[in-house]
Order: structure tokens, then C-alpha cells, then sequence
């Protein structure tokens, strides 16, 4: 049956020929042409929902004799070419993070770099409840060793000195920093 196709409202619509009159901008198709869309219609949709809508074979035929290429095939690669491509841009910006993150956590100073007055007080402050440590550790046991049962105890508590005393100079420090 021969139709014609016309934009309406934006759309195009498929109207029986005989039923209609030519307007401007109809696209007029014979029998012959309508079949061979109704043709190519029904072999997609057969392919796509695995149906049975007759279909001439003899126009299948001729329109497989024209092909270049097969359509699943090409779909298939721009498919994957897609998923590869957002794959390779993934995996790139994840290695582009991770080296970003080393380079931050692993932030070079210069070898001659002079310490600042932060510095230097830390260092002071850390040797001091070092030897704070050692002397009260030392005395303390030898006087456990010379019979005082004490010294295991004031060597504890010296141990415990240093460690509250260094904690104490990081947070000085840190707080500091932030200030």
C-alpha cells in the first residue's frame, strides 16, 4: 500500500495514501517502497525480540547482498571501545590520585635547611625529659638492686614521666602550628 509521510506538530506520522491529499513536504512512498521498510522492520524486530513477523525473503536477500558491515558486529565494538575508553579514564585518574598523594605525603625538604626556633625548642624539651628519664631510671635502679624496694617504682614512674612529657611537647607543637 502506498503511503505518504508528513510532519505534524513535530512528528512524522504515516499516512495511507489513498486516504489523504498531498501537502507540501509529504514524503511520498509507492507500494514497493513501503514494503521494503515494512521488510526491514519486521527483520529488526524479529532479531530484537526473537519473533516471527513474515518477512519477504526474497527483498531479505537482496538487502543482505548490500551490506558492508554488520550491524550487531559494529554495535558491539563502538560498545566496547565506549567501556574501554571510560575504563582507561578511570584507571588513569586513579593513578594520577595515587601518585598525587604520594608526592604530598612524601614532601621533600631541602637537605640544608636550618631549624626553626619550633624545632630546636622540641629537640630541647625532648633531650631534657630524656635525661630527666635516664637519671631517675639509673638511680632508681640501683637502689632496687641495693635492696630498696622502691626503685622498681620511681623507675616507673620516671618511664612514664618522659612519655607524658613528650606527648606534651607534641601537642605544644602541633597546637602551635595550627595557631
Amino acid at each position: 500500500m502506498a503511503i505518504r509521510l508528513r510532519r505534524v506538530q513535530g512528528k512524522y506520522i504515516a499516512l495511507c495514501a489513498v486516504e489523504s491529499d498531498p501537502k507540501e513536504g509529504d514524503i511520498y512512498l509507492d507500494d514497493g517502497m513501503h514494503g521494503a521498510l515494512s521488510t526491514k522492520f519486521a527483520q529488526d524486530f524479529n532479531d530484537m525480540f526473537d519473533t516471527k513477523l513474515p518477512v519477504d525473503n526474497t527483498l531479505i536477500k537482496l538487502m543482505n547482498s548490500q551490506k558492508v558491515r554488520d550491524a550487531k558486529e559494529e554495535f558491539e565494538n563502538w560498545h566496547n571501545q565506549r567501556l574501554c575508553d571510560k575504563l582507561n579514564k578511570s584507571r588513569h585518574q586513579k593513578e594520577m590520585d595515587m601518585i598525587q598523594n604520594m608526592i604530598d605525603a612524601h614532601k621533600v625538604q631541602p637537605k640544608h635547611q636550618i631549624p626553626s626556633k619550633d624545632t630546636t625548642h622540641i629537640l630541647f624539651s625532648t633531650c631534657m625529659c630524656i635525661g630527666c628519664a635516664l637519671v631517675i631510671g639509673s638511680g632508681s635502679l640501683a637502689a632496687y638492686y641495693a635492696g630498696q624496694p622502691y626503685g622498681l617504682i620511681a623507675w616507673g614512674i620516671g618511664i612514664i614521666s618522659f612519655c607524658i612529657g613528650g606527648c606534651i611537647k607534641l601537642i605544644e607543637h602541633r597546637y602551635d602550628k595550627i595557631r
